[in-house]
């Protein structure tokens, strides 16, 4: 099933580029054509015909290449750069919305170390201090333990946080197959992020189901990676930046 993702994925990269490049082919063509239809009118001079043909046809073949620079590449980087502002100012918010509820859940579930506040929100935005903060601890009321018992006893916390985690993939997952875009880390990612959802959104999450919930809101978090361990990023965020 992920490979037919992967090719389905490689079908939407190469499909806006092979449009490019017919349209490009035929500006070309196009002045080309006006360029030929010129030199059998005996528009250029007959000592230099062939000479004012050739000049005539590279012209157009610059000319159609700035035309298309103008038409369509330059509007796709603009467009570009809207659709990651916009996915980016999104994630960033859905995350705030997340860590927000780690906390909360932490507090409930026994940390005393841990404020609802805008500014421990703010640094547990950052990957360095998410992990220094839920990293460690492996009792129910120490790092991320607390959160992870107290959303397996409270499902609407737990359907709160698949919800969020579910509209992030939505966005991401409509941004991949949609967009010329290339990045493999991303792409990646979201798969998890879905094959985690997939099984939590079920009427009845067992505990295993939940589990994978709060490892993956912790892995992305915290930047750990099952391969490469522990990374200074948030691989969401970093995705996000590099489109």
């Amino acid at each position: 099933m992920v490979r037919l993702s992967r090719e389905r994925e490689l079908c939407v990269r190469l499909r806006p580029r092979l449009s490019h490049w017919l349209l490009a082919c035929f500006l070309v063509s196009v002045f080309g054509y006006a360029g030929l239809v010129a030199y059998l009118a005996g528009a250029y001079p007959n000592d230099r015909a062939v000479l004012a043909a050739a000049v005539g046809i590279s012209g157009s073949v610059v000319a159609s290449f700035i035309l298309y620079y103008l038409a369509v590449a330059l509007p796709e980087a603009a467009k570009r750069q809207r659709i990651k502002k916009s996915c980016l100012r999104n994630y960033l918010y859905r995350k705030r919305l997340l860590v927000r509820s780690i906390v909360s859940g932490s507090v409930c579930g026994g940390r005393i170390d841990l404020t609802v506040s805008p500014a421990e929100i703010d640094r547990l935005m950052s990957v360095a201090e998410f992990r220094k903060t839920f990293g460690k601890g492996r009792e129910a009321d120490e790092g991320f333990c607390a959160y992870s018992n107290y959303i397996h006893k409270n499902e609407s916390e737990f359907r709160a946080a698949t919800f969020q985690l579910s509209l992030i993939a939505r966005q991401l997952d409509h941004v991949l197959n949609n967009y010329d875009i290339e990045n493999g880390e991303l792409f990646e990612v979201v798969k998890n992020m879905e094959d985690v959802l997939f099984s939590a959104r079920l009427l009845h999450a067992d505990y295993d189901d939940i589990r994978r919930v709060a490892g993956l809101l912790y892995s992305v978090f915290s930047g750990l990676s099952m391969t490469s361990g522990y990374r200074d990023y948030d691989p969401i965020e970093k995705a996000i930046r590099s489109l």
